[in-house]
Protein backbone atom coordinates (compact mmCIF):
# COMPACT_ATOMS: atom_id res chain seq x y z
CA UNK A 1 0.00 0.00 0.00
CA UNK A 2 1.24 3.52 -0.97
CA UNK A 3 2.29 5.37 2.23
CA UNK A 4 0.90 8.54 2.88
CA UNK A 5 2.03 11.71 5.40
CA UNK A 6 -0.64 14.40 6.62
CA UNK A 7 0.42 17.08 8.70
CA UNK A 8 -3.12 19.22 9.24
CA UNK A 9 -2.90 22.85 10.37
CA UNK A 10 -6.38 22.34 12.92
CA UNK A 11 -8.29 25.53 12.75
CA UNK A 12 -9.88 26.67 16.19
CA UNK A 13 -12.67 28.94 15.93
CA UNK A 14 -10.90 31.04 18.15
CA UNK A 15 -8.64 31.92 15.14
CA UNK A 16 -5.80 29.34 17.12
CA UNK A 17 -4.03 27.11 15.01
CA UNK A 18 -3.15 23.42 15.83
CA UNK A 19 -0.83 20.79 13.83
CA UNK A 20 -1.87 17.51 13.51
CA UNK A 21 -0.23 14.02 11.60
CA UNK A 22 -1.94 11.37 10.04
CA UNK A 23 -0.20 8.51 8.31
CA UNK A 24 -1.75 4.94 6.73
CA UNK A 25 -0.47 1.75 7.96
CA UNK A 26 0.74 -0.61 5.69
CA UNK A 27 -1.78 -3.32 7.32
CA UNK A 28 -4.83 -2.82 5.36
CA UNK A 29 -6.83 -3.39 8.63
CA UNK A 30 -7.67 -0.39 11.44
CA UNK A 31 -5.73 -1.38 14.41
CA UNK A 32 -7.62 0.44 17.46
CA UNK A 33 -5.56 1.79 20.76
CA UNK A 34 -6.93 0.02 23.31
CA UNK A 35 -9.24 2.36 25.58
CA UNK A 36 -7.68 4.03 28.70
CA UNK A 37 -9.62 5.91 31.07
CA UNK A 38 -9.16 10.07 30.77
CA UNK A 39 -8.47 10.17 27.54
CA UNK A 40 -10.44 12.69 25.57
CA UNK A 41 -13.96 11.98 24.49
CA UNK A 42 -14.15 13.32 20.29
CA UNK A 43 -16.91 14.10 17.72
CA UNK A 44 -16.54 13.91 13.99
CA UNK A 45 -18.57 16.70 12.57
CA UNK A 46 -20.42 16.72 8.19
CA UNK A 47 -17.94 18.09 6.05
CA UNK A 48 -19.15 20.87 3.98
CA UNK A 49 -17.42 22.45 0.93
CA UNK A 50 -16.84 19.32 -1.11
CA UNK A 51 -15.62 19.52 -4.54
CA UNK A 52 -14.00 17.23 -6.94
CA UNK A 53 -10.58 17.70 -4.97
CA UNK A 54 -11.28 19.11 -1.42
CA UNK A 55 -13.42 19.29 1.55
CA UNK A 56 -13.85 20.61 4.81
CA UNK A 57 -13.83 18.64 7.71
CA UNK A 58 -14.77 19.25 11.12
CA UNK A 59 -14.31 17.87 14.48
CA UNK A 60 -14.97 18.73 18.57
CA UNK A 61 -13.30 17.96 21.54
CA UNK A 62 -16.74 17.15 23.80
CA UNK A 63 -14.53 15.91 26.87
CA UNK A 64 -10.91 16.99 27.40
CA UNK A 65 -10.34 14.38 29.50
CA UNK A 66 -8.19 13.65 32.56
CA UNK A 67 -5.07 15.96 31.21
CA UNK A 68 -4.36 18.55 28.82
CA UNK A 69 -5.51 18.24 24.75
CA UNK A 70 -1.88 17.94 23.29
CA UNK A 71 -3.06 17.75 19.78
CA UNK A 72 -5.93 17.27 17.28
CA UNK A 73 -6.47 16.83 13.95
CA UNK A 74 -8.00 14.39 11.71
CA UNK A 75 -7.16 10.63 10.25
CA UNK A 76 -8.19 10.01 6.53
CA UNK A 77 -7.87 7.46 3.43
CA UNK A 78 -9.64 6.47 0.53
CA UNK A 79 -9.05 2.76 2.16
CA UNK A 80 -9.19 1.88 5.45
CA UNK A 81 -8.73 4.37 8.66
CA UNK A 82 -5.80 5.43 10.04
CA UNK A 83 -4.38 5.93 13.38
CA UNK A 84 -2.46 8.49 14.74
CA UNK A 85 1.47 7.88 14.98
CA UNK A 86 2.91 11.14 15.07
CA UNK A 87 2.44 14.14 17.53
CA UNK A 88 3.92 17.65 17.28
CA UNK A 89 3.77 20.31 19.58
CA UNK A 90 1.05 21.72 22.64
CA UNK A 91 -1.49 23.75 21.99
CA UNK A 92 -4.50 25.15 23.98
CA UNK A 93 -7.74 24.44 23.13
CA UNK A 94 -10.52 27.49 24.55
CA UNK A 95 -12.66 26.53 22.17
CA UNK A 96 -13.49 22.86 21.50
CA UNK A 97 -14.14 22.99 17.84
CA UNK A 98 -11.49 22.67 15.25
CA UNK A 99 -11.69 22.26 11.01
CA UNK A 100 -9.25 22.09 7.93
CA UNK A 101 -9.35 22.08 4.23
CA UNK A 102 -8.16 19.29 3.36
CA UNK A 103 -7.08 18.99 -0.67
CA UNK A 104 -5.22 17.32 -3.19
CA UNK A 105 -7.95 14.33 -3.61
CA UNK A 106 -9.14 12.48 -6.17
CA UNK A 107 -12.46 13.15 -8.27
CA UNK A 108 -15.27 11.05 -7.60
CA UNK A 109 -13.63 8.78 -4.98
CA UNK A 110 -15.21 7.49 -1.22
CA UNK A 111 -12.93 8.95 2.12
CA UNK A 112 -13.59 7.45 5.07
CA UNK A 113 -12.13 10.58 7.99
CA UNK A 114 -12.47 10.66 11.82
CA UNK A 115 -11.47 13.61 14.25
CA UNK A 116 -9.27 12.63 17.02
CA UNK A 117 -7.34 14.22 20.33
CA UNK A 118 -4.80 13.55 22.65
CA UNK A 119 -3.66 14.02 25.78
CA UNK A 120 -1.12 12.22 28.53
CA UNK A 121 -3.48 9.66 29.01
CA UNK A 122 -3.97 8.73 25.45
CA UNK A 123 -5.91 9.20 22.18
CA UNK A 124 -9.59 9.74 21.68
CA UNK A 125 -11.07 9.20 18.55
CA UNK A 126 -14.49 10.51 17.03
CA UNK A 127 -17.00 7.92 15.12
CA UNK A 128 -15.71 7.47 11.32
CA UNK A 129 -17.69 9.67 8.41
CA UNK A 130 -17.55 8.53 4.94
CA UNK A 131 -18.16 11.72 2.08
CA UNK A 132 -17.55 11.15 -2.14
CA UNK A 133 -15.47 13.75 -3.86
CA UNK A 134 -17.46 15.16 -6.37
CA UNK A 135 -16.66 14.11 -10.05
CA UNK A 136 -14.75 17.42 -11.71
CA UNK A 137 -15.34 18.31 -14.80
CA UNK A 138 -15.82 16.20 -17.82
CA UNK A 139 -16.15 17.76 -21.82
CA UNK A 140 -19.20 17.62 -22.85
CA UNK A 141 -20.21 16.11 -26.26
CA UNK A 142 -22.18 17.89 -28.33
CA UNK A 143 -23.71 17.01 -31.96
CA UNK A 144 -21.62 16.61 -34.58
CA UNK A 145 -20.70 19.40 -36.62
CA UNK A 146 -22.21 21.70 -34.21
CA UNK A 147 -19.72 24.46 -34.78
CA UNK A 148 -20.37 26.52 -31.61
CA UNK A 149 -17.81 29.90 -30.86
CA UNK A 150 -16.80 30.39 -27.79
CA UNK A 151 -19.78 32.32 -25.75
CA UNK A 152 -19.02 35.41 -23.95
CA UNK A 153 -22.21 34.69 -21.66
CA UNK A 154 -24.63 32.15 -20.89
CA UNK A 155 -27.90 32.34 -19.30
CA UNK A 156 -30.36 29.65 -17.59
CA UNK A 157 -34.24 29.78 -18.08
CA UNK A 158 -34.52 26.92 -16.07
CA UNK A 159 -35.50 24.45 -19.46
CA UNK A 160 -33.38 26.23 -21.81
CA UNK A 161 -29.58 27.43 -22.21
CA UNK A 162 -28.58 30.71 -23.72
CA UNK A 163 -25.19 31.37 -24.62
CA UNK A 164 -23.89 34.36 -26.76
CA UNK A 165 -21.33 34.00 -29.54
CA UNK A 166 -20.18 36.80 -30.87
CA UNK A 167 -22.56 37.70 -33.66
CA UNK A 168 -25.24 35.60 -32.24
CA UNK A 169 -26.81 33.63 -29.81
CA UNK A 170 -27.80 30.58 -29.04
CA UNK A 171 -30.16 28.11 -27.52
CA UNK A 172 -30.68 24.52 -26.49
CA UNK A 173 -33.00 22.61 -24.68
CA UNK A 174 -31.19 19.17 -24.46
CA UNK A 175 -28.93 20.04 -21.68
CA UNK A 176 -25.98 22.01 -24.07
CA UNK A 177 -25.94 18.41 -26.44
CA UNK A 178 -27.17 20.66 -29.18
CA UNK A 179 -27.52 23.91 -29.52
CA UNK A 180 -29.60 25.97 -32.83
CA UNK A 181 -28.52 29.72 -33.67
CA UNK A 182 -30.95 32.36 -32.60
CA UNK A 183 -30.16 36.01 -34.32
CA UNK A 184 -33.20 37.01 -36.76
CA UNK A 185 -33.90 40.42 -36.52
CA UNK A 186 -31.17 41.53 -34.13
CA UNK A 187 -28.71 44.14 -35.15
CA UNK A 188 -25.82 45.54 -33.82
CA UNK A 189 -22.92 43.57 -31.76
CA UNK A 190 -24.71 41.91 -28.68
CA UNK A 191 -23.27 43.00 -25.29
CA UNK A 192 -25.31 40.69 -22.77
CA UNK A 193 -28.35 38.42 -22.68
CA UNK A 194 -30.95 38.29 -20.14
CA UNK A 195 -33.96 36.15 -19.09
CA UNK A 196 -37.26 36.44 -16.84
CA UNK A 197 -38.98 33.26 -16.56
CA UNK A 198 -38.94 32.04 -20.87
CA UNK A 199 -38.88 35.78 -22.19
CA UNK A 200 -35.08 36.38 -23.31
CA UNK A 201 -33.68 40.12 -23.28
CA UNK A 202 -30.88 40.99 -25.52
CA UNK A 203 -28.71 44.15 -25.02
CA UNK A 204 -26.87 45.42 -28.60
CA UNK A 205 -24.90 47.86 -29.75
CA UNK A 206 -28.45 49.09 -31.45
CA UNK A 207 -30.77 49.12 -28.64
CA UNK A 208 -32.73 46.35 -26.31
CA UNK A 209 -34.51 43.15 -28.37
CA UNK A 210 -37.14 41.27 -26.83
CA UNK A 211 -38.16 37.49 -27.64
CA UNK A 212 -40.86 35.55 -25.99
CA UNK A 213 -40.62 32.70 -28.43
CA UNK A 214 -37.02 31.35 -26.86
CA UNK A 215 -35.32 33.72 -29.48
CA UNK A 216 -37.11 32.28 -32.74
CA UNK A 217 -38.16 36.02 -32.82
CA UNK A 218 -36.54 39.04 -31.53
CA UNK A 219 -38.56 42.51 -31.22
CA UNK A 220 -37.13 45.88 -30.73
CA UNK A 221 -37.91 47.55 -27.03
CA UNK A 222 -38.31 51.08 -27.84
CA UNK A 223 -41.10 52.34 -26.33
CA UNK A 224 -39.40 54.51 -23.03
CA UNK A 225 -35.88 53.44 -24.28
CA UNK A 226 -33.81 56.05 -26.30
CA UNK A 227 -33.98 55.25 -30.09
CA UNK A 228 -30.56 53.48 -31.29
CA UNK A 229 -28.75 53.52 -28.22
CA UNK A 230 -26.46 50.57 -27.17
CA UNK A 231 -27.45 48.50 -23.59
CA UNK A 232 -24.85 47.39 -21.82
CA UNK A 233 -26.10 45.51 -19.11
CA UNK A 234 -29.35 43.86 -18.07
CA UNK A 235 -30.66 43.01 -14.75
CA UNK A 236 -33.71 40.95 -13.50
CA UNK A 237 -35.32 41.91 -10.00
CA UNK A 238 -38.66 40.58 -8.67
CA UNK A 239 -41.09 41.43 -11.30
CA UNK A 240 -38.54 44.23 -13.10
CA UNK A 241 -36.32 44.01 -15.95
CA UNK A 242 -33.57 46.85 -15.90
CA UNK A 243 -31.49 48.12 -18.83
CA UNK A 244 -28.51 49.97 -18.42
CA UNK A 245 -26.00 51.90 -21.04
CA UNK A 246 -23.36 53.63 -19.66
CA UNK A 247 -24.96 55.94 -17.60
CA UNK A 248 -28.26 55.72 -17.48
CA UNK A 249 -31.35 53.09 -16.15
CA UNK A 250 -34.45 52.32 -17.47
CA UNK A 251 -37.10 49.67 -15.77
CA UNK A 252 -40.31 48.19 -17.31
CA UNK A 253 -42.32 45.95 -15.18
CA UNK A 254 -44.58 44.07 -18.05
CA UNK A 255 -41.76 42.12 -19.93
CA UNK A 256 -40.01 44.72 -21.90
CA UNK A 257 -43.30 46.00 -23.48
CA UNK A 258 -42.69 50.12 -22.02
CA UNK A 259 -40.03 50.82 -20.44
CA UNK A 260 -39.20 54.34 -17.76
CA UNK A 261 -35.95 56.16 -16.81
CA UNK A 262 -35.09 55.96 -13.41
CA UNK A 263 -33.24 58.97 -11.27
CA UNK A 264 -30.76 59.22 -9.37
CA UNK A 265 -27.82 61.96 -8.63
CA UNK A 266 -23.97 61.48 -10.01
CA UNK A 267 -24.72 60.62 -13.13
CA UNK A 268 -21.44 60.90 -14.76
CA UNK A 269 -20.22 57.55 -12.92
CA UNK A 270 -20.22 54.65 -15.13
CA UNK A 271 -22.76 52.11 -14.24
CA UNK A 272 -20.25 48.81 -13.32
CA UNK A 273 -23.39 46.02 -12.21
CA UNK A 274 -26.63 45.49 -10.53
CA UNK A 275 -27.31 43.03 -8.08
CA UNK A 276 -30.39 41.73 -5.90
CA UNK A 277 -29.75 41.42 -2.23
CA UNK A 278 -32.96 40.34 -1.10
CA UNK A 279 -35.88 42.88 -1.28
CA UNK A 280 -32.82 45.28 -2.85
CA UNK A 281 -31.51 45.95 -5.53
CA UNK A 282 -28.18 46.93 -5.70
CA UNK A 283 -26.17 49.00 -7.70
CA UNK A 284 -22.18 50.14 -8.49
CA UNK A 285 -21.22 53.01 -9.83
CA UNK A 286 -17.88 54.39 -10.19
CA UNK A 287 -16.28 53.78 -6.69
CA UNK A 288 -19.87 53.79 -4.67
CA UNK A 289 -22.95 50.97 -3.78
CA UNK A 290 -26.56 52.39 -4.51
CA UNK A 291 -29.38 50.59 -3.22
CA UNK A 292 -33.02 51.06 -3.89
CA UNK A 293 -35.79 49.74 -1.79
CA UNK A 294 -38.85 50.49 -4.11
CA UNK A 295 -37.63 48.69 -6.98
CA UNK A 296 -35.30 51.25 -8.80
CA UNK A 297 -37.75 54.12 -8.52
CA UNK A 298 -35.37 55.81 -6.34
CA UNK A 299 -31.69 55.28 -4.84
CA UNK A 300 -29.52 56.29 -2.02
CA UNK A 301 -25.76 56.31 -2.02
CA UNK A 302 -24.68 53.84 0.71
CA UNK A 303 -22.22 54.97 2.77
CA UNK A 304 -19.07 52.87 2.94
CA UNK A 305 -15.83 53.42 4.49
CA UNK A 306 -14.24 51.49 1.64
CA UNK A 307 -14.00 52.40 -2.00
CA UNK A 308 -13.47 48.98 -4.17
CA UNK A 309 -14.16 49.64 -8.19
CA UNK A 310 -15.18 46.32 -9.37
CA UNK A 311 -14.97 44.82 -12.85
CA UNK A 312 -18.37 42.31 -11.51
CA UNK A 313 -21.01 42.69 -9.05
CA UNK A 314 -23.62 40.53 -8.19
CA UNK A 315 -25.85 39.52 -5.33
CA UNK A 316 -26.05 35.95 -3.69
CA UNK A 317 -28.67 34.72 -1.44
CA UNK A 318 -27.27 36.33 1.65
CA UNK A 319 -24.38 38.69 0.52
CA UNK A 320 -23.18 40.50 -2.41
CA UNK A 321 -20.15 39.76 -4.30
CA UNK A 322 -17.64 41.54 -6.04
CA UNK A 323 -14.34 41.22 -8.44
CA UNK A 324 -11.92 43.41 -8.78
CA UNK A 325 -8.72 42.15 -11.20
CA UNK A 326 -7.20 40.00 -8.01
CA UNK A 327 -9.49 40.65 -5.53
CA UNK A 328 -12.82 39.13 -4.17
CA UNK A 329 -14.46 41.13 -1.96
CA UNK A 330 -17.96 39.99 0.04
CA UNK A 331 -20.65 42.00 1.75
CA UNK A 332 -23.28 41.11 4.16
CA UNK A 333 -24.75 44.62 4.99
CA UNK A 334 -26.12 45.60 0.95
CA UNK A 335 -22.23 47.28 0.67
CA UNK A 336 -21.47 49.23 3.54
CA UNK A 337 -18.22 47.15 4.68
CA UNK A 338 -16.87 44.91 2.20
CA UNK A 339 -14.47 41.53 3.20
CA UNK A 340 -10.98 40.86 0.93
CA UNK A 341 -11.32 37.32 0.67
CA UNK A 342 -8.10 37.29 -0.14
CA UNK A 343 -7.62 34.37 -2.99
CA UNK A 344 -4.87 34.33 -5.28
CA UNK A 345 -5.56 34.38 -9.52
CA UNK A 346 -6.71 36.90 -12.17
CA UNK A 347 -10.55 37.38 -11.80
CA UNK A 348 -12.80 38.90 -14.57
CA UNK A 349 -15.88 37.43 -14.32
CA UNK A 350 -18.83 36.60 -11.83
CA UNK A 351 -21.08 34.27 -11.88
CA UNK A 352 -23.92 33.66 -8.69
CA UNK A 353 -27.57 31.38 -8.62
CA UNK A 354 -28.81 31.35 -5.10
CA UNK A 355 -26.17 31.06 -2.78
CA UNK A 356 -23.87 29.65 -4.98
CA UNK A 357 -21.14 31.62 -6.56
CA UNK A 358 -18.20 30.85 -9.58
CA UNK A 359 -15.08 33.26 -9.65
CA UNK A 360 -13.22 33.10 -12.94
CA UNK A 361 -11.27 34.44 -15.95
CA UNK A 362 -7.51 33.83 -17.50
CA UNK A 363 -5.83 32.68 -14.70
CA UNK A 364 -3.12 29.76 -14.51
CA UNK A 365 -5.22 29.57 -10.89
CA UNK A 366 -8.21 28.62 -12.50
CA UNK A 367 -12.00 28.42 -11.38
CA UNK A 368 -13.16 29.15 -7.38
CA UNK A 369 -16.56 28.29 -6.49
CA UNK A 370 -18.73 29.40 -3.49
CA UNK A 371 -21.53 28.01 -1.84
CA UNK A 372 -22.21 29.83 1.00
CA UNK A 373 -22.27 32.90 -0.77
CA UNK A 374 -18.83 33.40 -1.04
CA UNK A 375 -17.76 33.45 2.37
CA UNK A 376 -15.43 30.57 1.50
CA UNK A 377 -13.86 29.28 -1.81
CA UNK A 378 -12.10 26.11 -2.35
CA UNK A 379 -10.55 25.35 -6.36
CA UNK A 380 -11.54 23.26 -8.37
CA UNK A 381 -10.10 22.83 -12.01
CA UNK A 382 -9.93 19.05 -11.80
CA UNK A 383 -11.15 17.45 -15.41
CA UNK A 384 -10.42 21.34 -17.27
CA UNK A 385 -8.04 21.21 -20.27
CA UNK A 386 -6.58 24.41 -19.26
CA UNK A 387 -7.59 26.71 -16.66
CA UNK A 388 -9.39 29.70 -18.62
CA UNK A 389 -13.23 29.60 -18.51
CA UNK A 390 -15.17 32.33 -20.85
CA UNK A 391 -18.43 32.17 -19.27
CA UNK A 392 -20.27 29.59 -16.82
CA UNK A 393 -23.95 29.12 -16.05
CA UNK A 394 -25.77 26.93 -12.93
CA UNK A 395 -27.82 24.96 -14.73
CA UNK A 396 -29.92 22.33 -12.80
CA UNK A 397 -27.65 20.57 -10.37
CA UNK A 398 -24.20 21.30 -12.20
CA UNK A 399 -22.36 24.14 -14.23
CA UNK A 400 -21.81 24.53 -17.32
CA UNK A 401 -18.66 26.53 -18.68
CA UNK A 402 -17.62 27.68 -22.33
CA UNK A 403 -13.96 26.72 -22.71
CA UNK A 404 -11.20 27.73 -25.55
CA UNK A 405 -11.70 23.83 -25.62
CA UNK A 406 -15.01 23.26 -25.45
CA UNK A 407 -18.00 22.83 -23.43
CA UNK A 408 -17.66 21.46 -20.15
CA UNK A 409 -20.06 20.32 -16.61
CA UNK A 410 -19.53 19.91 -13.32
CA UNK A 411 -21.94 18.53 -11.50
CA UNK A 412 -23.08 19.45 -8.06
CA UNK A 413 -24.72 16.84 -6.33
Amino acid sequence: MRRKLFQPVIIIISGLLLIAACKKKTKTEVVEIPATPGRPSVTTLAVDSISSSSVVLSGQITREGNGDISTAGFCWSDEKLPLVDETPTNYQFPDNKFRYRLTGLKPGTNYNFRAFATNEKGIGYGEVITFKTLEGWKKLEVTPNTQLPLFNDMISTGTKLVGLGYDAIYTSADNGLTWSSSSNSLMGSINCIANKGETLFAGTSSGLYVSNNGGGIWIPATNGLPGNNSISRLHVHENYIFAANTYSLFRSADNGVTWAATTFSNSFDYIVGLASQGSSIMMHRGYFTYQSDDNGASWSQVSSTQNIYPNDFKGTANALVAINSQQIYRSTDKGKTWINKNLSGYFSKLTTSGNNAVVYGNSSNGIYISFDGGDSWFQNNGGLLGTTLNSCVFHKNYILASTYYGLYKLVLN
